[in-house]
This record gives structure tokens, C-alpha cells and sequence, in this order.
């Protein structure tokens, strides 16, 4: 074509010959179809046969929309598909380039009735202000992975008259082809928004003409010569006049509000600065107004100005634009908008996902063509002037897409948590360095009750945290009860201690993560020994279940003493809890432990720390883990003083008086025992066992009585001794939240014990403590009584390093004080950790927490282990096994 003449009369009819037949006999000759034309999968390859005068004209004149005739050639499968007679002109906003000119190309625009697989027009975007030349192509991508009108796109080498010009992208024109395909009709009103430099618009209501509105900013693309702007001022004044309570009821007639939200969050996610929040005002969308209804619909357009930075805020102008501000001030309009964010975060993938590796690929394909591409342009800091683009650009921008995709996941989640408090996909990411924790705290805002479970799940190339979770249930606006559980490692086989009798009941919590379901095999004994109700159930894949053992499926009845025994088909996380319902009707809750029966290492003997006397009752449960029976002692011993040793503790257990009692445990049951609870002193120390064989898996459960109500319950399980722990602390104003612990000496030589607090960042507080314990001998204080710490400010949150240089080594639990509402003490214990345990990268769950209704749950985590540094995720999962969005304070 390059040597034909204007005006060549036979040459024209020739063209409008060929045009015509094109049009009337489709080239099939390959079975070539649309979808083979948007294949981005491959290369494809364009040549444009154009006047060479024309072709300097319209790069002359590139600002202008002037059309030029081309012939084209579409390589496909190896062969040319040639298109005769198409227009094609420059096109664009900040894109235009008289170097490398975005363009337009119209099949019918010298013949109507021409059209090619059954396209009127394409375009080809040049990518010009993109340096990695694919951030549309993600983008539009990821809109259509989420199920919103996402054009179709692929990249091609172009060539003009045999003259390579570099990578352009062929993008799918928003016409009444497109209109039909995406929504099944085109009969409606289709506008595009053409942004007016100087003057932002924000959905702002201007007035009831029309002409305010059509065709400055929204240019018809349909119905040209009579559109509907009425209906875009009724619709804008509905926006910004309508009431707050009317608000979503009312947009509804205009907008399906969760699908524009859904493409505005996609946009938010993808840190888009020049779209419907962009940094400009409105701009880059087509607005579609259905033909049988007052509806309107958006359709993304032009997203070069997408991946603007790792950390662009997805809140960011929500508050200027007056439909975000509107609809997100709407709960359920929020939570919707929210869930789009979330559906973008799913739909990227995150680390290695879908989009890391859409990016992968796309690089694969078009790498070497950029490389060659001898015009390439950007412009990164967005200023509206293009420079050349070198190679290193290119790779530079790949390289922060591959890391933007990596990242933004995680930083989105952040920011949500930030403003709203919710945890929006069920994931919320940890890092943590030695010496340091994180905590959150669930809002706690549902009437009704939500439970599950949660996944801690470490990096690769990271160790797992030590966690735990405390439960707080107030009950009449009063906190009633505090139960802290230590995040646990999953097991097949286990054995509890069962207790149904009146005021008390025993829950059990099991959370299959695994993907396949978990049969539970499951049995009683009673005190003698004698194995009862033996069943089975099904937890499935990714669930949880939490029921009291008098319940399905366990069934155990109103009255039982003794032991619960389990097997799982698979490893599952257990908790067990004991409730308590108080004189006053007030449901207390307390942990106990679970044994490992597959676990054969000796059990630890200490119990550090029980309370008899004063209000003050202890009960300590032996639980028999061995299928035949176990004997041996359990020894009460006192706190000792500065200048003697700890010497036995005397207390009255079924009527009789002692320090020590012998215990006889039938295989595979329990026993349990009570003080008396008698005297007005307070009588405090330590209770561990002896034996000459296996011992048992023990716990003492201290109670508090105020004018005949039992107001608090804490459980004690056994701690092995260490020269080193760690354990999260906690403190508030006076009198309110007070971390403690109670250590127990276990040398017959008086020991030093040392403390270092750091705060949850890991830096140190400069404060250092001391306390000497007695030999034998137990101590038991709260922060605030520790020698050094009397400085300690509130309100403080961190991790306490607790050392002794004894050889023999310590024992130790912490404690949780505080006084509620109504000035009743209530108390719970917190598990420490051997600093000198080796931290593993195997998974920790928390087998059930609880939101709402008037339950809390606080999640902890720290560096429980020397030198230790993590970072991860926790997941946190409805007992169905969905994500779960929880509301953090």
C-alpha cells in the first residue's frame, strides 16, 4: 500500500471490493476467532501498512483524532490474516506520543458494515507511561478474575510499514460489541468519563441542567444526539441529598452499590492514582446506563497509572469522593467494600499467587521485545512529560510489580485493621523480634457469639512464636471470668479430666486444620477404672467443634467423675475448659490440660503455686495417662522466709490434716482433692508430687470465695524447672490489670531470681528486678511488688525474662490480677516458656476462641525462646472452616 496513490481511482475500488468481501465472507481461513485475537498467552504479531505521509501526519499531529486508511496483518498460527481498508488514528491522554503513538483502529470506518471476528474497532495502548509496560494487563486481569467487566487485552509486537515500533498492547474497545458481550444487551446509554483538566470532579451536585453533567464530564458514546443526562443529575443529587438512613435504599435504583464498590475496592487494592479515586478526581471509567432501567453501571478503563506504590492507602480520597463517602459511612456498605478488598487479596494471591505469577509469565513473553523496543517511554513520577525508557527502567519496574505483589496483601490487611478494626480476610501477619510479642484484642461488639479456631503459621525459613489465647466474658456489663489458653501443637491421642456434676461441666475444643475430615474415636472411665460410652465422631476437613461433654456427640450424662479419652484420625489441636457456674449465676471459666498419651517424657511435678485459707480453696486433679494404676504422694509446701527454708504446708483435704497424701489412681481415670478452705490467714505455697514410678498429669485449680460467692477460678498445671523463662506481662493504672507470677525454688539452697521486662517492640525498659526465694521455697508477686520495677509506667505491655544462676533451676507460673466492676478479685494463670527449648517451624493453633455475646478473646504472641525472631500469619477460621473476619480493638 505504501506505493499507492490517493487518488487511484482503481486502487479505491479495489479496497472497497476487498473491503466489502471481508465483510460479508469473514476470514476463516484458520478458524481464527475472537478469543484466538485477545490470546495472552502469546506474542502476537500486528503490521500496519499506512502512507508513509500519512503515518508522519498523524505523528505530526498526534494530539489530533484525525484518521488515516491502513491496511493491517494479524499474524496468527503462522500465517497472515490480512484486514484491508481499516482508520486508525492517534489516541490517548498522557499516553500521546508523536514517537510511539497509542492508536485507535476501526474496522468500519470507511465500510459500516466491516468487521473483523466480529470486533467494529480495537486499540492498541502504548504503554508509554509504564515502564514495565504491564500494569494494565494485570490489572485488567485481576478485575476480570473477580468477576468485573475487565476489557480483554494481549500484547504484540507492532510493526508500521515493516518498521518495528515496539510493545503495544491490544486492548477490547468499550462500544456496543462490548456492551452485548459483557452484559447480553446495548441498547442503554454509554458514557464515557472525559476528564476536564483544571476542574476535579467528585460526584458533587452541580444542579438539575442536565448540561452540567453531559457531555463535560460524561461524554456520550451511545445515544449521542439524545442522551440521559437527566437521569445522571437525579441519580448525583439522590447521592449527595438523600439521608443517611435512606441512603443505601435510595442509591440502590441508580447503582448496584457491592458491584461499584467491588470495582472501586479493586482499584483501592491495586493503588490506583488515576482512577475513580484517583489523585485528580473522577476519572478512567465508562458509566453504562442499562437500557430497561435506571441503573448505571462502571467499567474500568485505562489502568497504566495502577501498582503507584507499595503502600498507597486503600482509604485514600474515599472520604473526598462523595459516593465513597457516603457508602462507607453505611456499616453494611463498608463491610461490603471491605469485602472487595478482601476478594482482590484473594484473587492476587499474595507471595507466589495468581498475580506474582501473571507477572512472571507476562515478562516471560514480551521480555526480549521490550529489550528491542527502540521507542520505549515512561513516565514513573507521573508529570505529564514521557522520556525514553531505558532496559534497566523496564526490569526496575518489573521488579517492584513482583515485590508489590508479594507485599500489598499484607499491607492492605494492615490498613484495614487500622481503620476499621477488622481482620478482613481472616489473616493477620506478625513479625516479631527477640524479646518481643504482639497482642490483639477482639472487639467483642456481636450480640451474638462467634467462635472458632486459629493457625499460627510461621514464614519458611522462620520459627513459630509462643502464643496464647485469654477468654473474657462479662455477664450483665460485669467481667465475670478470664481463662488464658496456650496455643497448642497438634496431637492424635489424648486424655482430659472429666467432671459433669451440677454447677460443673467440662468443654472440650478440637480443630481439624488438616484437609481431609477427622474421625474422633472417643471413650470415659469413671474413678474405678471402668471404661463408659465409647463413641465416634466426625469433625470435617478445616472445622472445629467446642461441646461440654454432657452433649452431642459425646453424650457422657448429668454426672461424671473421672476421664475423657480420645483418638483422632488424623493430628488435631484439643482444649480443654472447665466452666463453672457461680452462686450467682455467673459462668466462670478455667483451662486445664490435655495429656499427649503418645507423649512419653516424665511429667513435670511442680505445681507453683496454691492458696488455702482467707476465701481461698484449691482442688488438685491427677490424671492417670497409663492403662494400669499409679501411686505416689502429693506434698504441700509453704512459701518459706528470708531466713528459713520452706517447710511443709499443713492443710485438710476430706477431713484430715496433713502435708501429704498418698494417691492410688485406677488406670487410664483421676482423682481429686480439695482443701478446706477453713481459717482466716491465707495459706500459700507450692504443691508437687512424688513417686517411685510414672507420675501423673496434674493441676490444681485455686478458687476465691467474697461473702459466699466464688468470684474467681484459676488452673495450675505442673512446670518443668528452668534456668530460664519468658512470659508475656501486662499492666494498668492501679488497681486495674496486674501481670504477676509465682515462682517455686525447687533447690534446697536459697536461689536469686533475676527479671528483665522488655516492651512488645523488644526494647529493653531499663528496668531490672530481683527477688530471693527460699530454699524449697515459693514466691509470689505482681509486677509492681518486684525490687526494681516500683518505676514501672502504666499502662505497659511486654515480655518478662525470668533467670535464676541455681543449677537446680526454678518453677513458675504467671498470674493475672484484676479487680472488675463490681471490686471482685478475679484471677487467672498464664504458662511461661523455657527459653532454652529449641523453637520448631511446625504450625501452633488456637484450638477455640469466642467474639461477642459478651466474650473477648485476646490473641498473644512473643519471642518465648533464646534469640528467637518470627514472622508469619495467623489465620483465623469459623468453626465451619471459613476465613473469618474479626473485629480487633
Amino acid at each position: 500500500m505504501q506505493k499507492a496513490n490517493h487518488k487511484d481511482t482503481k486502487t479505491q475500488r479495489l479496497c472497497v471490493f476487498v473491503s466489502l468481501w471481508f465483510a460479508f465472507v469473514p476470514v476463516r481461513a484458520f478458524a481464527q476467532t475472537v478469543d484466538d485475537f485477545f490470546n495472552d498467552t502469546i506474542l502476537n504479531e500486528i503490521h500496519l501498512d499506512v502512507f508513509p505521509a500519512d503515518w508522519a501526519n498523524l505523528k505530526l499531529d498526534y494530539l489530533e483524532n484525525t484518521y488515516f486508511p491502513s491496511d493491517m496483518r494479524w499474524r496468527f498460527d503462522g500465517k497472515d490474516i490480512e484486514i484491508p481498508q481499516i482508520g486508525i488514528r492517534s489516541r490517548g491522554s498522557g499516553s500521546r506520543s508523536p514517537i510511539k503513538p497509542g492508536l485507535r483502529v476501526d474496522f468500519d470506518r470507511y465500510d459500516t458494515k466491516q468487521s473483523f471476528l466480529g470486533l467494529k474497532s480495537f486499540l492498541l495502548r502504548n504503554n508509554t507511561q509504564d515502564a514495565s509496560m504491564m500494569r494494565e494487563f494485570i490489572s485488567m486481569g485481576l478485575m476480570r478474575r473477580l468477576g468485573l467487566p475487565g476489557l480483554r487485552e494481549a500484547f504484540t509486537k507492532l510493526y508500521v510499514n515493516d518498521e518495528y515500533m515496539g510493545v503495544y498492547t491490544i486492548v477490547e474497545s468499550v462500544d456496543k460489541t462490548f456492551l452485548k458481550t459483557h452484559f447480553g444487551e446495548d441498547g442503554g446509554y454509554l458514557y464515557k468519563y472525559d476528564y476536564v483538566a483544571g476542574d476535579p470532579y467528585l460526584f458533587e451536585y452541580r444542579g438539575s441542567d442536565p448540561a452540567l453533567y453531559v457531555p463535560k464530564p460524561f461524554k456520550p458514546e451511545t445515544h449521542e444526539d439524545s442522551p440521559n443526562g437527566a437521569l445522571i443529575a437525579a441519580m448525583v443529587r439522590t447521592m449527595n441529598q438523600a439521608s443517611d438512613a435512606a441512603f443505601e435504599t435510595a442509591m440502590t435504583s441508580y447503582l448496584d452499590l457491592e458491584s461499584s464498590l467491588a470495582e472501586v475496592a479493586a482499584e483501592q487494592f491495586l493503588a490506583e492514582q488515576d482512577g475513580i479515586l484517583g489523585d485528580y478526581g473522577l476519572n478512567n471509567f465508562y458509566f453504562y446506563q442499562f437500557a430497561t432501567s435506571k441503573r448505571f453501571q462502571f467499567i474500568p478503563w485505562d489502568k497504566s497509572n495502577t501498582f503507584d506504590s507499595l503502600d498507597r492507602s486503600v482509604w485514600l480520597h474515599a472520604g473526598q469522593v462523595v459516593l465513597t463517602r457516603r457508602a462507607l459511612a453505611v456499616p453494611s456498605l463498608l463491610a461490603s467494600f471491605v469485602d472487595g478488598l478482601v476478594k482482590a487479596m484473594t484473587a492476587a494471591g499474595g507471595p507466589g499467587g495468581w498475580m506474582e505469577q501473571e507477572i512472571a509469565r507476562a515478562y516471560g513473553l514480551i521480555r526480549d521485545a521490550a529489550y528491542q523496543d527502540p521507542n520505549k517511554l515512561c513516565d514513573p513520577a507521573h508529570t505529564g512529560g514521557l522520556h525514553p525508557c531505558s532496559n534497566e527502567e523496564f526490569e526496575a519496574a518489573i521488579a517492584f510489580m513482583t515485590q508489590f505483589a508479594r507485599t500489598r496483601a499484607a499491607t492492605v490487611v494492615a490498613q484495614i485493621t487500622a481503620a476499621t478494626g477488622m481482620i478482613p480476610n481472616g489473616q493477620q501477619s506478625f513479625t516479631i523480634s527477640d524479646r518481643a510479642g504482639s497482642s490483639f484484642l477482639t472487639r467483642g461488639d456481636n450480640n451474638v457469639a462467634v467462635a472458632g479456631y486459629a493457625r499460627i503459621q510461621p514464614n519458611p525459613g522462620s520459627t513459630t512464636p509462643a502464643g496464647m489465647a485469654i477468654f473474657s466474658f462479662r455477664q450483665n456489663n460485669t467481667l465475670v471470668t478470664e481463662a488464658a489458653v496456650p496455643a497448642a501443637s497438634r496431637i492424635q491421642a489424648g486424655r482430659i479430666y472429666a467432671e459433669v456434676n451440677g454447677p460443673v461441666n467440662t468443654g472440650l475444643a478440637i480443630a481439624n486444620p488438616n484437609a481431609q475430615d477427622a474421625t474422633i474415636s472417643f471413650y470415659f472411665t469413671d474413678s474405678d477404672g471402668h471404661d463408659f460410652g465409647q463413641g465416634t465422631t466426625t469433625i470435617p476437613a478445616n472445622s472445629q467443634i467446642a461441646r461440654f461433654l454432657n452433649e452431642t456427640p459425646y453424650n457422657g450424662g448429668a454426672s461424671i467423675t473421672g476421664s475423657f479419652t480420645f483418638t483422632s484420625s488424623v493430628p488435631v489441636a484439643v482444649v480443654a475448659l472447665r466452666g463453672f457456674t457461680n452462686e450467682r449465676s455467673e459462668f466462670l471459666i478455667t483451662t486445664q490440660p490435655v495429656t499427649e498419651l503418645s507423649n512419653v517424657s516424665p511429667k513435670a511435678s511442680v505445681m507453683p503455686h496454691f492458696a488455702d485459707g482467707g476465701g481461698w480453696t484449691t482442688q488438685v486433679v491427677l490424671v492417670n495417662p497409663f492403662d494400669q494404676p499409679i501411686t505416689g504422694n502429693l506434698q504441700f509446701f509453704g512459701q518459706g522466709t528470708a531466713a528459713s527454708a520452706a517447710q511443709p504446708a499443713t492443710v485438710t483435704i476430706d477431713g484430715r490434716t496433713s502435708s501429704s497424701f498418698a494417691y492410688t489412681i485406677a488406670a487410664r481415670s483421676s482423682v481429686r482433692w480439695r482443701t478446706s478452705g477453713l481459717g482466716a490467714a491465707i495459706q500459700a505455697g507450692s504443691a508437687r508430687l512424688a513417686s517411685a514410678g510414672a507420675l501423673p498429669e496434674a493441676f490444681a485449680i485455686f478458687s476465691f470465695k467474697k461473702d459466699g460467692i466464688t468470684v474467681s477460678e484459676a488452673g495450675v498445671p505442673t512446670i518443668s524447672a528452668g534456668s530460664a523463662f519468658r512470659m508475656y506481662v501486662e499492666a494498668r493504672e492501679p488497681g486495674g490489670l496486674q501481670s504477676g507470677l509465682a515462682v517455686v525454688n525447687v533447690s534446697n539452697t536459697p536461689a536469686t531470681v533475676n527479671f528483665e521486662l522488655t516492651t512488645l517492640d523488644g526494647a529493653s525498659t531499663g528496668l531490672t528486678g530481683v527477688i530471693a526465694v527460699p530454699a524449697g521455697g515459693q514466691s509470689a508477686v505482681f509486677l509492681n511488688q518486684i525490687q526494681g520495677f516500683e518505676s514501672l509506667a502504666t499502662p505497659f505491655q511486654g515480655v518478662l525474662r525470668v533467670t535464676t544462676p541455681s543449677s537446680a533451676g526454678i518453677s513458675m507460673i504467671g498470674l493475672r490480677g484484676r479487680y472488675n466492676e463490681r471490686g471482685d478479685f478475679l484471677i487467672t494463670t498464664t504458662a511461661p516458656v523455657l527459653e532454652n527449648t529449641a523453637a520448631t517451624s511446625a504450625e501452633l493453633l488456637f484450638p477455640h476462641f469466642v467474639d461477642g455475646a459478651g466474650y473477648v478473646t485476646q490473641f498473644i504472641l512473643f519471642s518465648g525462646y533464646a534469640g528467637q525472631t518470627s514472622s508469619g500469619v495467623i489465620q483465623y477460621f469459623s468453626q465451619g472452616g471459613q476465613p473469618l473476619a474479626l473485629r480487633i480493638q
